[in-house]
């Protein structure tokens, strides 16, 4: 990037939650960190962005003590995978589907899921999207005055009028400018 970072990518293969097994997810969370950690070794501080449920695998990072890293940058983010899948989003009924063949119900991928879902307690700046039907702005609002009655700083972005889509075409698009913001 023109901005003076070095920049690691990361791509997964959406099978990682449409198979239906709910370890693969934490798996993923766990092989991704330990590259990231080995590649960033010699790096005296890093910055962890995502986007959807990119941000989520990029939470793993930031949350490494190991590590010195500034709050991340993320969007459409901090929604309970589990709880999409599980909720009355229709578009949500093959994942649910593929859990419940495999024997898993609501609560139980909450549980397996419950770390990598679990927020950096340093903080971090997290955009929204007000139309957003997979991470629901009302739902996450709440999640964030929690969180932030943790006292975990985090400065929230909404735009109104995106939705997930449109979320993660705007984080793609803007992210050098929230970069430069830092």
């Amino acid at each position: 990037m023109e901005n003076g970072y070095n920049v690691f990518g990361y791509d997964f293969n959406p099978e990682v939650i449409q198979e239906g097994d709910a370890e693969l997810l934490p798996r993923l969370v766990d092989e991704l960190t330990a590259d990231f950690l080995e590649r960033t070794k010699h790096h005296s501080t890093l910055l962890p962005c995502g986007v959807s449920m990119g941000a989520g695998i990029a939470w793993g990072t930031q949350k490494q003590e190991q590590i010195r890293t500034q709050p991340g940058i993320y969007a459409a983010a901090g929604a309970n995978s589990a709880d999409g899948i599980f909720g009355l989003n229709p578009i949500m009924i093959p994942l649910r589907k593929a859990y419940t063949e495999k024997g898993y119900s609501h609560t139980e991928l909450r549980e397996i899921w419950s770390d990598v879902h679990t927020p950096p307690k340093s903080g971090f700046t997290i955009a929204l999207g007000g139309l957003d039907v997979i991470v629901r702005h009302r739902d996450i609002s709440r999640k964030i005055s929690e969180w932030q009655a943790q006292n975990i700083p985090i400065y929230t972005k909404t735009l109104w009028h995106l939705t997930h889509s449109g979320m993660i075409r705007w984080y793609d698009n803007n992210l050098e400018a929230l970069l430069d913001e830092k």
